[in-house]
């Protein structure tokens, strides 16, 4: 049985052009740096696409990266350009 990953993370973005996809695979190299294996997912979210999803999370502007857990939920604006620190950020703001 495979064990809950810690960190569940949901990349809100307006669509994906060749930059975008490019900032997305550095996001996905920065999270397997920074967390061991299975303890991470990272949902993606195109607007265009789906718009009530970004609606209904109260999602205004693209790209957010939100960690919906653990609790507290943390949404980070625009910092595909700025992975270390939107890294800083959503592993900071923790409970435990």
């Amino acid at each position: 049985m495979t064990a809950s990953p810690k960190f569940i993370l949901t990349l809100y973005v307006a669509s994906i052009d060749e930059t975008t996809r490019q900032q997305i695979e550095n996001l996905r190299a920065a999270l397997s740096d920074c967390f061991n294996g299975d303890s991470w997912v990272l949902n993606l979210v195109e607007v265009m696409d789906k718009p009530e999803k970004a609606v209904n999370n109260d999602i205004f502007a693209t790209p957010t990266l939100v960690r919906e857990s653990p609790k507290p939920v943390v949404k980070v604006l625009n910092g595909l350009n700025m992975i270390p620190q939107m890294l800083s950020v959503i592993t900071r703001i923790n409970p435990n």
